[in-house]
């Protein structure tokens, strides 16, 4: 009796149904097969499983938050609070930090240069959080055009 060889690759099995037995090889999938074939399966089973729930999702769905805000703009801006509420002690350590290294650069270019990137940061990430409100109102506004 040959010996069998657990090879899918090889010549022998070019154009055969795996699991079948040619000559002295045995041909299994590959890896890449099996998985392709489960997630077929899987997105299948997903969609016929999921597709109702998302579809009635209106209708069984509450307000998991009832303080957050009745409305979205109301929650938008509870977190732009509590976004802001962290953030603004950051950004006051990063302007410290930020003149810490300039002031202790001593005339070197490379930590002047790191300072002032620090610097500009900073000021761009005060203005995004500082703004976020205003942001938030220009999103809102056009959003109620349409």
């Amino acid at each position: 009796m040959p010996t069998v060889k657990n090879l899918s690759t090889s010549p022998a099995c070019a154009g055969r149904s795996l699991g079948r037995r040619t000559n002295a090889y045995i041909c299994y999938p590959s890896l890449l097969d099996v998985v392709k074939k489960r997630r077929t399966v899987s997105i299948f089973c997903g969609t016929v499983i999921f597709a109702p729930r998302v579809a009635f999702a209106a209708t069984l769905l509450s307000n998991p938050t009832p303080g957050a805000g009745a409305t979205l703009q109301d929650f938008v801006y509870i977190l732009i609070d509590i976004v802001q509420w962290v953030a603004i002690p950051m950004l006051v350590l990063a302007i410290i930090y930020a003149g810490f290294i300039l002031v202790s650069a001593g005339g070197d270019p490379a930590q002047i240069t790191k300072g002032k990137l620090w610097v500009l940061s900073t000021l761009v990430g005060a203005a995004i959080i500082l703004g976020a409100r205003v942001i938030a109102d220009v999103v809102f506004g056009t959003a109620s055009l349409f």
